[in-house]
């Protein structure tokens, strides 16, 4: 069975701490950031303010490389993962160290990004979109087009309205 992740929520009136520095909107139940600009990031406010996020599933799946290809993100940032896809090298460069060698040894992430259900943004062409961790997903996009490693499968948060989390 896949592991269930516990987010916690905090809207920006809510000053309680969420993760480790206090600055996330979400975090795992063993406190690790999973988004770390939280209501302060203004295109995340445009494109998610509006989901009752205390109503979504959040489960740990292992997603095909293949979901990821053309996966979009917010309409706020449209076109942004296909921007980063292009120096997937130097994405990974300007990380700490263990990223580079993650990804040469791995071909995948060290962290899973967020994914959420797009019939949650009330989209007709449903399939997931990328909530937290475009570069993540860009990386791959980019790697795969350079003939570098990229692992066939790949963990991701995803988000699913609650009722539709446990199928």
């Amino acid at each position: 069975m896949p592991k269930r992740a516990e987010i916690r929520i905090a809207s920006r009136a809510d000053h309680a701490p969420v993760g480790p520095a206090g600055s996330g909107l979400f975090s795992y139940a063993e406190g690790e950031d999973l988004y770390e600009h939280g209501g302060s990031h203004p295109p995340f406010e445009e494109d998610y303010g509006h989901i009752g996020l205390e109503h979504i599933g959040w489960r740990l799946e292992v997603r095909s490389r293949e979901d990821f290809r053309g996966m979009p993100t917010g309409a706020s940032e449209a076109g942004l993962i296909e921007h980063i896809a292009k120096p997937p090298v130097h994405r990974v460069s300007v990380r700490p160290e263990q990223v580079g060698s993650h990804w040469e040894e791995h071909g995948t992430w060290m962290r899973p990004p967020l994914l959420i259900d797009r019939r949650l943004l009330a989209l007709p062409d449903g399939g997931l979109q990328v909530l937290e961790g475009r570069t993540r997903v860009g990386v791959p996009r980019g790697r795969l087009r350079e003939g570098l490693k990229v692992a066939p499968c790949h963990p991701a948060w995803v988000g699913r309205p609650r009722d539709a989390s446990a199928h």
